[in-house]
């Protein structure tokens, strides 16, 4: 069974390509593996507002997958009107191994409910910094 894992994970990973994380959920503005290197959104534009994830005060899990055996996430939010000033959600994570990576509640920030927000992850990583955003509404 472990064997079979493994190769299913190898190929999923082998399916991205070069890429070095994918934001699983909440659901991603969007993924270009070679414009993710671009900041403070990957390259895509905020102004898309098909895929707003409803982000709960209490917390909201955030999964990604990630290609790079070694990295530390950043959990940041911006209001959407302002993405020169991003708050860390919480504090940075290490995260070793390749495959699933998931922080099952990353609480929100209490003087942003009822704004329109953009969670941003961070992985830095051998290759440098990458971005991956996703556009909540807090209740």
């Amino acid at each position: 069974m472990k064997d079979f894992i493994t190769l299913f994970v190898i190929s999923v990973l082998a399916s991205f390509g070069r890429s070095h994380f994918v934001l699983q959920s909440p659901t991603s503005l969007g993924y270009d593996d070679a414009k993710e290197g671009t900041s403070p959104c990957g390259s895509f534009d905020i102004a898309n507002r098909d895929n707003v994830t409803r982000y709960p005060l209490e917390g909201f899990p955030i999964h990604v997958l990630t290609t790079h055996p070694k990295a530390t996430f950043r959990y940041r939010v911006a209001t959407v009107s302002n993405l020169d000033n991003w708050t860390d959600l919480i504090p940075p994570v290490a995260q070793t191994g390749v495959g699933d990576f998931c922080l099952p509640k990353v609480p929100g920030i209490e003087s942003l409910v009822g704004q329109s927000v953009v969670i941003q992850v961070t992985q830095g990583a051998v290759d440098g910094m990458l971005y991956q955003v996703s556009l909540s509404m807090r209740p």
